[in-house]
This record gives structure tokens, sequence and C-alpha cells, in this order.
């Protein structure tokens, strides 16, 4: 039963931080730029999740900067300029947020950057991690994929160093936590039996007993908490190498299937 408490406990404040870092990035979002950047991805407002997840949160959001960065950004997602970084960068342009009229100038200047990209990226493009979007036309594929390809195996085989280096190095902290817990198991012992060790007869009067007695539970109650704390942080530690050797083992599914 006891475990099962601390168990539970330890979600509860993983649940709560996560709450409470959510709670505070909608407070220190600058609405004007959120507004703009998610018109730049090709969206309208209403496929923006972020915004209901900080209403969730009780959180107020600032409707007229939000909507006003919006227009900003969609004016500017609809330049032939922006069509063709859009291209280059191997992304897909939506024309939903632009005026009909200017289409054939944007999908031009889209597919200008398209044909850069899929002659001059396909290794960088690997390389970097980013998400092939099928944007290439049939004669440029098979080269850029051939070289996506060979780029998408270094980055995978970065991601899965990265998460080995990880994992060991968390070995030494839990191994450092671990030693802690032992610690504050033998000093919260000893707080218990100092604890129970006060007696009335050593004081001249009520008061002094009860203050003694009341600073020697505070003590235990301190070391208990912080052992608590300790032993919550291990299980945090074992979490995260628990989800580091399943990233590892999709990333190396990925990898072997590139070869």
């Amino acid at each position: 039963m006891k475990t099962r408490l601390f168990v539970a406990s330890a979600v509860l404040v993983s649940f709560a931080a996560c709450t409470s870092a959510l709670k505070k990035k909608c407070r220190e979002t600058n609405w004007f730029q959120h507004g703009f950047d998610f018109a730049m991805t090709g969206q309208r407002l209403n496929a923006d999740s972020f915004k209901d997840q900080c209403y969730k949160e009780d959180v107020n959001v600032n409707e007229a900067e939000l909507d006003r960065g919006f227009k900003a950004g969609m004016a500017n997602y609809c330049k032939p300029e922006s069509a063709l970084a859009h291209g280059k960068k191997g992304e897909v342009l939506s024309l939903e947020l632009c005026d009909g009229q200017l289409a054939t100038v944007l999908t031009k200047k889209h597919q200008e950057g398209i044909e850069s990209y899929c002659t001059l990226s396909g290794y960088s493009a690997g390389a970097s991690g980013a998400v092939y979007k099928q944007v290439c036309p049939s004669a440029l594929e098979p080269a850029f994929l051939k070289e996506y390809r060979r780029g998408r195996k270094v980055y995978l085989s970065n991601r899965i160093a990265g998460a080995e280096q990880k994992i060991t190095a968390d070995e030494g902290k839990v191994a450092d936590l671990r030693r802690k817990t032992q610690q504050l198991g033998h000093r919260e012992r000893a707080a218990e039996l100092r604890a129970n060790r006060v007696v009335r007869s050593q004081f001249a009067n009520d008061a002094q007993f009860q203050s003694a007695k009341q600073n020697a539970d505070q003590e235990r109650q301190s070391i208990g908490r912080e052992l608590r704390r300790t032993e919550s942080e291990i299980q945090k530690v074992r979490r995260q190498q628990d989800e580091a050797r399943e990233e590892i083992t999709k990333l190396r599914t990925e990898r072997d299937s590139l070869e």
C-alpha cells in the first residue's frame, strides 16, 4: 500500500510540474508573435491547439494581439518570396490563406524553391533530421532520396549515440541518488531515535519539553520529505532511461530500414 501511495504521489507531482510549466509558458507568450508564427505554418487559427491549452489552464489569451499577429503573418506568408523560401525548405505551400488571384504566382515561386531543394538539399535535409514531405517531382525524387537517406542515417546514428550517452550518464546520477537515499535513511532513523528519547523528565517545565519534542519531530519530518523527493527523482530518471531505450529501438529500426 505504501509503495502504491508513493507511486501515485510521484505521478501527481509530475503532472503538477507539467501543468505549472505549461501555465508559465502561456503567461509568457507574446501573442502577436505566436499569431504571426502560426500563420507562417499555413494553418488557420482554429487549428491552434496551444491557444486551447492555455484557455484550459485559465490563462488569459490576448485575442486581439493574436488576431493582429496572425493577419500580419498571413500577409507575409502569401508573398512570392515566402513561397520561394518554403519551397527551398521542402515545405508544402497552403494557398488556403492567400488571395486566389495570387495562386499562380505563388505556386510558380514555390515550385522554383522545390526544384532547388530537390536538387541541392538531399543530404543536408536528411542529416538535419527534417522529414521529407513527398514534394519532389518524380524526375528528381530518386536522386534526392538517395542523398536524403544517406544523411538521415547519419542523423539517426547521432541520435542513437546521444541517447546511449544520456543513459550512461543517468546511471551515474542514479548511483549518486541511491547513496543519498541511504544517507538520508540513516539520518531519518537517527532522528526518529532522538525524537523518541525526548522525555519530560529531562526538562524543567512542559514548555521546554514541548519545544524540544517539536524540534525533534520537525527534524525527522524534514529528512523524510527530502528522502521522498530523492526517491521520486530516482523514479523520474529511470523513466527517462526507459523512454531513451524505447527511442533507441525505434531509431535503430528506421536506420536499419535505410541500409
